[in-house]
């Protein structure tokens, strides 16, 4: 199962806001919370019956998420819902009878219209192979018009600042187009051909994150690039070649399933590997701009990672199925320091 994890307002303000009878509105600020500890202000009940495997935050406190459920809060949400920031439903949000598949991977787009996608051929009843994208209010959009759509699972997605998306996954044609586990669409959904990765990367590509000058980084299964040997983790230019300048080598092998960038160009990979490039490094890992190891970086966890985030003062937020981390006990859960 793979896992999506965007950047969170983890630094957020929490506030009580009380009417009083004069109609007034005041604003209280609640005591801090320690780091870690449960939000009891954000209660879905009783959440959703199945996997979560996107969580997004919207600027507005509402929360999308995605993955395999079919009920959310004992409501039928066929794949997707969102919730109020007190962690209601928001029946506001109506994506009908939903996808009929999984949805491993979506993006919010600037104007509040949803990408999805995943393992479904079908949206609230209209044909749509495995992406489709949605109004802010869950109703299908029927402007982004992909064909034939993509012909095996779209698992991971990434939105460059154009409002092009970068698809990754383990298909090898979108809209009858050969394209081995990458492409990137236009805006209205249709493939965008001056994006043209040749036999592009050999295994699945499982996370996807693009760098401030507009570089894409990929991570996955994949041992190698359109020929060139590139173990689990690659970096694409803006037309879908190689960036030579950008060399993991044999790096982690494959399986790596998240990636996340630091502020100072640093990137972290996450997976099921115990290795990059000869140095052992169980499941987690961090690179420089290069492609090569970070030395300094290896926190050693104790089973293998699905997820990472990057707090706004770089320290790393990872998820997995790890017992513990660095000696200590962490179940699942941990922060890391930028060391």
């Amino acid at each position: 199962m793979l896992f999506s994890v965007h950047r969170l307002p983890f630094h957020r303000v929490f506030v009580i806001f009380a009417l009083a009878l004069s109609g007034s509105i005041s604003l209280l600020r609640a005591a801090a919370p320690t780091p870690g500890q449960l939000d009891t202000t954000f209660v879905p009940a009783p959440g959703t019956n199945g996997t979560v495997n996107v969580v997004i935050p919207q600027p507005d406190g509402k929360v999308i998420a995605a993955g395999s459920f079919t009920f959310a809060n004992n409501v039928a949400r066929n794949r997707i819902a969102r919730f109020n920031f007190n962690g209601s439903l928001d029946t506001g949000f109506d994506p009908g009878t939903g996808a009929d598949g999984e949805i491993t991977a979506a993006v919010l787009q600037t104007d509040g219209r949803i990408v999805v996608a995943g393992r479904f051929t079908s949206f609230n009843g209209f044909s749509h192979n495995r992406i489709c994208r949605l109004n802010a209010n869950g109703s299908v959009d029927q402007t982004f018009g992909l064909g034939s759509g993509i012909n095996n699972a779209a698992l991971a997605l990434a939105l460059q600042s154009d409002g092009r998306i970068i698809v990754g996954g383990q298909f090898s044609q979108i809209d009858l187009t050969q394209r081995f586990n990458l492409a990137r669409l236009n805006n209205d959904g249709s493939v965008d051909f001056s994006f043209d990765p040749g036999n592009g990367p050999n295994g699945d590509v499982n996370a996807i994150v693009i760098q401030p000058d507009g570089a894409i980084v990929i991570g996955g299964t994949f041992i190698g690039y359109n020929g060139f040997a590139r173990g689990g983790v690659a970096r694409v230019l803006g037309n879908g070649v190689l960036d030579p300048s950008f060399d993991s080598g044999v790096g982690t092998g494959g399986n790596v399933f998240a990636l996340a960038l630091q502020h100072n160009g640093k990137i972290v990979l996450g997976g099921r590997f115990v290795q990059y490039s000869g140095t052992n490094r169980t499941f987690i890992a961090r690179i420089f701009g290069d492609g090569s190891l970070d030395f300094g970086f290896n926190p050693a966890p104790n089973d293998w990672i699905q997820s990472l985030a990057v707090e706004p003062d770089d320290r790393i937020l990872v998820g997995g199925f790890f017992t513990g981390i660095n000696g200590f006990g962490r179940s699942r859960i941990a922060r890391l320091n930028t060391n």
